[in-house]
């Protein structure tokens, strides 16, 4: 009975000792990845839009947008096949070279197609196509030509034409012959939103790539004064837009003002301009608030990122958590791992290792493992 008794006691002491190495190991590399996070992420990666480089780039984000303008460019000159099937020469000779357009692959060959485009004689009804195409394709002459054409005519293109040409127009940091081109539509009828958002997002990326209010200054006034000059109303994204620019640059007294217009104005605020507002808090305290007593929507990444510490170190650890579960629950896989990148590089510039190991453990080491079972 001795010798039994002794031989289990020695058996619990081994697997305990096994059990509490297994755990160590696994505490030091989770420490070790910790540890490690911040030195990835000091590499200079492209974080976002104003950082990116002017030459072409070859990231995946750069080639699916390639892909997804080649295949916009495919879809029309296809759509123009199927109109003008039986057409006449000049609306042939038009399809043809919107479809020589979609698949060219230089840029010396996009210049030499935008040539003949020049040359050929537009119909009312390819007009749309044409803008579309060459804007998509960078040929800015072409369909800036077009366009004025058909507001010389007294006629208003197409939304989509001028969301694609506003698009164009802002990477190629044109920004006072977008502010014209606004101008000129609204001689016509109302502007699209789409290009109207798109002149107030290009004005906020100078403004937080200069460190510049008078850029922050120059939007908040075409956003107030959109309904009288343009006839334009603007929605969520055109106070989101700005609220995001404000909040980039810590203009507390320009977000008030524009938070507090948004709702004057009835419009709905969406999660950028909830995130902005969190932004612009001044302290713990004013930042969980403003989440009690204003927030009435879905937090996305950002959201959580900026509630993180706050919450902590107010103690609703519980609600903190509430939250990182409803976001694994209804959000895609890719979008999960990018966002608990986020929070963990958070959570280690703060020396918060504790709750960066349990975040580890709870949702990143049972979600790898699970990949690796059979």
């Amino acid at each position: 009975n001795r010798k039994s008794t002794i031989h289990t006691i020695l058996r619990s002491r081994s697997d305990y000792t096994k059990k509490m190495g297994t755990l160590c190991r696994r505490r030091i590399i989770c420490l070790l990845i910790i540890l490690l996070i911040p030195v990835v992420l000091s590499f200079p990666f492209p974080l976002n839009e104003c950082s990116r480089r002017r030459k072409p780039s070859t990231s995946p984000s750069f080639l699916c947008a390639h892909h997804r303008t080649q295949t916009r460019l495919h879809k029309i000159a296809a759509i123009e096949l199927q109109k003008h099937r039986v057409g006449t020469d000049d609306e042939n000779q038009v399809v043809k070279t919107l479809q020589q357009l979609s698949e060219a692959r230089t840029q010396r060959e996009v210049v030499a197609i935008g040539r003949q485009l020049a040359e050929c004689t537009i119909s009312r009804t390819q007009e749309d196509s044409v803008i579309q195409a060459t804007a998509l394709k960078g040929l800015l002459s072409v369909s800036l030509l077009i366009m004025q054409q058909v507001i010389q005519e007294k006629r208003l293109p197409s939304e989509m034409s001028q969301g694609l040409l506003a698009q164009s127009l802002r990477h190629a940091g044109r920004l006072q012959r977008l502010q014209h081109l606004l101008l000129e539509l609204s001689t016509v009828g109302s502007p699209s939103v789409v290009a109207f958002n798109t002149y107030l997002a290009a004005l906020c990326a100078a403004a937080t790539r200069q460190s510049s209010n008078s850029h922050l200054e120059a939007a908040y006034q075409w956003l107030g004064n959109a309904t009288e000059s343009l006839s334009i109303q603007p929605d969520s994204v055109s106070y989101g837009t700005v609220l995001q620019g404000a909040a980039s640059l810590n203009n507390r007294t320009l977000c008030d003002s524009l938070w507090r217009d948004m709702l004057e104005s009835s419009v709905t605020p969406d999660t950028t301009a909830y995130n902005a507002r969190l932004r612009t808090a001044r302290n713990d305290s004013e930042l969980l608030r403003i989440w009690d007593t204003e927030m009435n929507f879905r937090p996305d990444q950002f959201t959580i990122d900026l509630l993180l510490l706050p919450l902590l170190r107010d103690g609703r650890i519980g609600e903190l958590f509430g939250l990182l579960d409803a976001f694994v629950e209804n959000n895609p896989e890719w979008i999960v791992s990018r966002a608990f990148g986020a929070f963990l590089t958070t959570l280690v510039s703060a020396k918060e290792l504790g709750t960066a190991s349990v975040l580890l453990e709870t949702y990143i080491v049972p979600s790898s493992s699970s990949c690796r079972d059979p």
